[in-house]
């Protein structure tokens, strides 16, 4: 089978159901076999303004949304002025004649098809259904068998509405009967790909998070709803009792914060989740948790910030506030997940994190990761490794919460279940837990908090190497610009560039070891993120002491491959790189 590799967008108001056509789209192509990368970019409005939702499929690895936009379907004229210009040459454009004029300067294909003249004129067609007949449309013009798009809407969300079923199906056969009619398929008919495939999950990084959070053996979630992490909640609340755990919504973050502390004290595995402005409300309190040494997870889903900023756009942005937002010497331990898979392999990494080392863990998650979707193989839980806390032996004497261990890492008891009890502080105490700010002591204190978290730095699995070795130009990113940097590694290795780059997880302690491996292996190297400031470049360059060269964008969109492509040429062709900023 020929490569394929298309980018269809579909652009309309927000409420009217244009991402709930991309999302079938995407849903029913993964099911087919086919690697998808879906996102859908949303107003800041609960209803109204300009909405678009998009779908790269591909019948090879898919890692970013992709450069080039091949079909953009528009249901009003604002949709069309706003994405018409990011139409390829030699794309499509679908447009409702009733909405949009088409402008007559595009070297596109402008198809005209009437959304809103089929519901309103057609016997057996309701307003509902307008979505359902843009996917007819769609999967028409890919050349998909009506049978099959019929079979795709019935398994589709649409599908559960059993009153709108007749409707649905007249709406995509009559899609269909119109392309015929109006010889409006594609050229070759796209080939969905046949035979037995592994079993396929299709979930958004959210959805992938909640699900890790359950496997690592969380049973208690208490959070105030934020976007863009407030499905982290609804789907714990969701799945959480069935395991039998709690999920608890709160009045704000900061009383969210402090019912985990208190369910970490029980013994219980906790975690919240927030975004930007939630993450500095919990400052205070995260330095409770790590004064009382207590595991816990804190997700911060990044938005573009600072203040309430772009709630529906993305950013690398918190990261100077995961790693600093403190007073006093309060260490943690930051984490950021690279792809919707990894969200949930790092969740359950976090937790494992958390009950080892009795420490805050920040997972350091974004809009575009957080919202977008990707098919990933179903993990086997029976394979994870999962940790929990070091507890004292029951009926232990003379227990010490803090005791100095060689690793610094004490036994915590639990109430109920262990017969010796401890009062947790937020004052600097002493080995049995007893209040104690004494010079001698906060040293003692101060050095054993910090020792065992240093000792993170050293855990394996944290950081990935790819791409050449040795290499001229090595690029550093952390997060979810892991997708984006991994495919223009390979479209610059295949041009003859010798490039690599690493994917850093643990943002912090820094895994200086691992780091300056591949700081030695390269000839040049650069820092890319989705920030202004260049953050995490900022913390290399105070662990290294020497600068790096930086790639930033900082516009609220995610990266293209391409973009990190042309900057790769540049810099190996001899341009500068130090402070090469992509402006929006």
């Amino acid at each position: 089978m020929p490569k394929v590799d298309y980018t269809v967008r579909v652009a309309g108001e927000n409420g009217e159901g244009v991402n709930t056509v991309a999302e079938t789209l995407a849903t029913a192509l993964t099911k087919a076999g086919l690697h998808v990368y879906f996102f859908q970019q949303l107003p800041a409005e609960i209803k109204g303004g300009a909405s678009n939702a998009q779908v790269r499929f591909s019948n090879e690895p898919v890692y970013s949304g992709g450069d080039a936009l091949h079909v953009l379907m528009a249901w009003n004229q604002e949709n069309y002025d706003i994405h018409c210009h990011d139409v390829q040459a030699g794309g499509v454009i679908f447009y409702d004649p009733s909405e949009c004029r088409p402008r007559e300067d595009l070297n596109v294909l402008q198809i005209a098809t009437p959304l809103n003249q089929i519901v309103d004129t057609t016997e057996g067609i309701t307003r509902k259904s307008k979505n359902v007949v843009a996917f007819g449309f769609l999967t028409s013009y890919f050349g998909i068998p009506l049978e099959t798009a019929e079979k795709m809407v019935r398994e589709s969300r649409w599908g559960r509405y059993k009153q709108f079923l007749p409707s649905n199906m007249k709406a995509v056969q009559t899609a269909y009967a119109y392309m015929e009619q109006h010889h409006l398929t594609n050229g070759t008919s796209f080939a969905l790909p046949t035979g037995e495939r592994p079993p396929t999950l299709f979930m958004t990084g959210n959805q992938a998070l909640a699900m890790g959070a359950i496997a690592a053996g969380c049973q208690f979630m208490a959070g105030y709803p934020i976007t863009p992490a407030t499905d982290i909640m609804e789907n714990l609340s969701k799945y959480l009792p069935q395991v039998g755990g709690l999920v608890l919504q709160c009045e704000d973050e900061i009383a969210s914060l402090g019912a985990v502390i208190g369910a970490s004290f029980a013994g219980k595995k906790a975690m919240t989740a927030t975004s930007g402005p939630g993450l500095s409300l919990m400052v205070e309190e995260i330095g409770l948790a790590t004064m009382e040494e207590l595991p816990l997870v804190i997700v911060d889903c990044q938005r573009g910030g600072p203040s309430t900023g772009m709630p529906t756009r993305t950013e690398q942005g918190d990261l100077d506030l995961a790693v600093y937002g403190r007073h006093g010497d309060g260490p943690r331990i930051v984490i950021a997940p690279f792809d919707v898979e990894d969200c949930f392999y790092a969740t359950v990494q976090a937790f494992n994190l958390a009950e080892k080392y009795q420490v805050p863990v920040i997972m350091l998650s974004d809009y575009h990761l957080s919202q977008r979707a990707q098919p990933f193989p179903r993990p086997d839980v029976s394979k994870l490794e999962v940790i929990n806390r070091l507890t004292p032996d029951i009926g232990s004497n003379h227990y010490l919460r803090y005791r100095l261990t060689e690793n610094y890492i004490s036994p915590i008891a639990i109430p109920g279940v262990h017969d010796t009890t401890y009062v947790a502080t937020g004052l600097e105490h002493d080995e049995h837990a007893h209040i104690d700010y004494s010079p001698q002591m906060h040293v003692i204190m101060t050095e054993k908090r910090d020792r065992k978290v240093a000792q993170a730095a050293r855990e394996e699995g944290f950081v990935v190497r790819y791409g050449a070795e040795p290499a001229d130009l090595g690029l550093i990113c952390w997060g979810s610009t892991y997708g984006p940097v991994r495919e223009a590694v390979d479209r610059a290795r295949e041009k003859g560039y010798k490039v690599a780059a690493l994917f850093v997880k643990m943002v912090y302690p820094v895994q200086e070891s691992a780091i300056q491996n591949f700081i030695d292996s390269v000839e040049q190297v650069a820092v890319v993120e989705l920030n202004y400031s260049g953050q995490f470049c900022n913390l290399l360059q105070a662990t290294f002491c020497r600068p790096f060269m930086r790639l930033n964008k900082y516009n609220g969109l995610p990266f293209k491959s391409g973009e990190v492509l042309d900057y790769v040429e540049r810099v190996l062709n001899g341009g500068d790189g130090s402070t090469s900023f992509m402006n929006p």
